[in-house]
């Protein structure tokens, strides 16, 4: 059975790279270009594999992280959860992993199927349960 991968993208040019460096790879991708409905795509498509770009707003990408791992069921607190950016700040990959990232990649355009496949690679892991006031710390400020 192929892996199943949910990723949050609105760039029709990564999609297209996204597709053409892991449908080759017996892995089912669905793409959701709305990240105000990304929680019903999660819950319809059940993915083992969760990738979002960090560049995501409204709401930010940071946030649905969070509410991902807020959540009390097994499947969202075990779903892995990649995140990338071709372009991140200093602060971004310590904000991912505090909201319960499990792997942030920066893609870069020499090693993008690389990077692509790294993150495909992505298994499901064991969240420790933190609670809200220890997030709240462990966050920078904006």
């Amino acid at each position: 059975m192929s892996k199943k991968i949910l990723i949050l993208e609105t760039s029709l040019t990564l999609q297209k790279l996204f597709t053409k460096n892991l449908n080759a790879k017996d892995y089912s991708i669905k793409f959701e270009e709305d990240a105000k409905k990304v929680f019903t795509s999660l819950s319809e498509f059940m993915p083992d594999l969760f990738l979002l770009n960090c560049d995501i707003s409204e709401p930010k990408s940071f946030e649905i992280v969070r509410l991902i791992r807020s959540l009390k069921t097994s499947f969202f607190t075990e779903l892995a959860i990649g995140m990338y950016s071709n372009c991140p700040t200093a602060l971004d990959e310590e904000f991912a992993n505090s909201c319960g990232v499990n792997s942030f990649i920066r893609l870069n355009q020499e090693t993008l199927p690389q990077d692509i496949e790294q993150l495909g690679k992505l298994e499901k892991v064991e969240i420790k349960e933190k609670s809200e006031d220890k997030m709240r710390k462990d966050l920078p400020l904006l």
